[in-house]
């Protein structure tokens, strides 16, 4: 059977997702410009794509509710995980 590419894609990312997570990489570069953009107080954020949540961890510092999605359920696993925090509610 052959994988389609929403499925080779989410097969990746949860292998991905099983890496230690490096403390700085490609995305994490833009966070600050990112949230530079924001008020500084949001009621709710989404963010799509949220993979093991650290720009998630980010954004519940600046709003009542995060809203994180994520193909992958591995990385949703992850984010799951580490997030202590109340604010942020994860789907896949």
């Amino acid at each position: 059977m052959r994988e389609t590419l929403t499925q080779k894609i989410q097969t990746d990312f949860d292998l991905i997702a099983l890496l230690k997570q490096p403390t700085w990489n490609h995305n994490s570069h833009y966070h600050s410009f990112l949230l530079k953009q924001l008020p500084t107080h949001c009621a709710n954020i989404l963010e799509i794509g949220c993979g093991t949540g650290a720009f998630s961890r980010l954004l519940a510092q600046r709003s009542n509710r995060v809203i994180a999605i994520d193909l992958s359920p591995k990385m949703i696993e992850v984010l799951s995980a580490s997030v202590s925090v109340i604010r942020i509610s994860i789907f896949k």
